[in-house]
Order: C-alpha cells, then structure tokens, then sequence
C-alpha cells in the first residue's frame, strides 16, 4: 500500500499517469476503483486515515517497491515527502479518527464511539449485535469518546493516563488514549473515553499522574476540518 496524501495528490497521480478518473465526481469518497498508475496495476481506494484528500494505491507486493520509487520520483516537483505512522498518528488525532488499540480498545462499542448511525436500524441480526445490546443493556453509563484540552497548551499527557473524578485517588472514570501537540492549533489536544462524556462538553476532568492531578476541558473530539471538506474534496 503507497498512500498518497494531500491537497496535491491529484496533481502527483496525474502526472504519474493513470487511466483511472480520479476526479471528484467520478471517485467520490468512500469508493474503490482498480487500474493502472505508472504503469503498476492498482487498486486505488478514496478513503483517509489523516483528515486529508488521500488516494490510497494498493498493489500485489512484487510491485511495491517500484510504485513507491515512482511515486517519490514523480512527487519530488510538488514537494511530496514520506512520512511515517508519527505523522500520520497526530494527523489522525486532530481530525478525531479512532484508532484501534487506542480509542477502540476491546470496551468500547460503535455507539461508544460517535459512530453509532453505521450501524443498521433494518437488519434483524449482524455479527455482534447481541452481544453489543446485552452490554449496553447491563452496564448503565458508558465511557464515550471525547475530545481534551489540557490546561497548559504545552503539556502532553501520557496515552493511558486515568482520568478520576476531582483527580483523586481513587477508580478511574475514562483515560486519555492519545494526546498530540497539534500543528493545526499549536497546542496540545488530545483524544479519551470518559463516563457520560458527550454531556459534558465544557466540564474540567482531571488526568492523574503520579503526583499530580492535570486539568482538562471536555471538548468535541475533532480539532480540525469538522465538516470533513479536505478529506471529501
């Protein structure tokens, strides 16, 4: 897979070469189409882990090599360079995309998750619908996904760092699960489940850390493009 990202990368797979329109219209969003770029058979998805136009390539391995050579070759007039899963880790973050091992984390279910309206009202059963409503069901209130904004713009907060009521001793009501110093705002923000937390926008939750209690304002959990018009574009 060679993930071309950007407002750019139309222009860079253009001048690749491809037989495949990846115009807006004709490869919305969401879609999958297959040929050829540079010559390399692809399967070319429009879909973002970043928050940014994205033209995921994937290719059968015997041509991956070839395809990222390519690409870095043909890319090096629009200023394309690699980035790695650090990048592409508080890329993610400030769009507020979920990332399993951190905020999907084996608890938390898709309602959890603000994705709630993927699953389908119609459909009489699917591969885990029982289980996701028995818990729903017996557990009372749920940790949800939230948005922070530590006190101290500059101030990371370790991935896993409790969150307890007043920021006390005592059992935990969520965790942060990423925290990022965003390039977009030039602060740090971060990503977390919290009991009860899309009630409690605007609240300050504490994150503790061996000898300290850090405060945090409960925000939405997407810090950048909200209505999605780089990705979709």
């Amino acid at each position: 897979n060679v993930t071309v990202c950007g407002p750019r990368t139309r222009e860079v797979i253009h001048a690749a070469g491809t037989g495949i329109d990846i115009s807006r219209d004709a490869f919305p969003f969401m879609s999958i189409r297959e040929g050829h770029v540079a010559g390399i058979p692809v399967r070319a998805a429009r879909v973002s882990w970043t928050g940014e136009m994205s033209i995921e390539l994937n290719t059968p391995a015997r041509h991956g090599l070839a395809l990222w050579e390519k690409i870095l070759a043909i890319g090096a007039p629009f200023g394309i360079t690699p980035v790695g899963s650090e990048a592409s880790h508080l890329l993610r973050v400030e769009a507020g995309y979920i990332s399993t091992g951190h905020e999907a984390d084996g608890t938390a279910d898709i309602h959890d998750l603000g994705l709630g309206w993927m699953v389908s009202k119609n459909k009489p059963d699917f591969i885990g619908k029982r289980g996701m409503e028995l818990r729903r069901a017996r557990e009372g209130a749920r940790r949800e996904m939230v948005g922070f904004l530590p006190a101290d713009p500059k101030r990371l907060i370790p991935e896993g760092a409790p969150i307890t009521p007043g920021g006390k001793r005592t059992d935990s009501e969520g965790f942060v699960s990423a925290c990022v110093m965003s390039v977009v705002h030039e602060r740090s923000v971060a990503l977390g489940l919290l009991t009860n937390g899309r009630a409690r926008m605007g609240e300050t939750v504490y994150a503790r850390l061996p000898g300290e209690a850090i405060p945090m304002q409960v925000v939405e959990p997407v810090f950048h493009d909200k209505g999605r018009s780089r990705v979709k574009g």
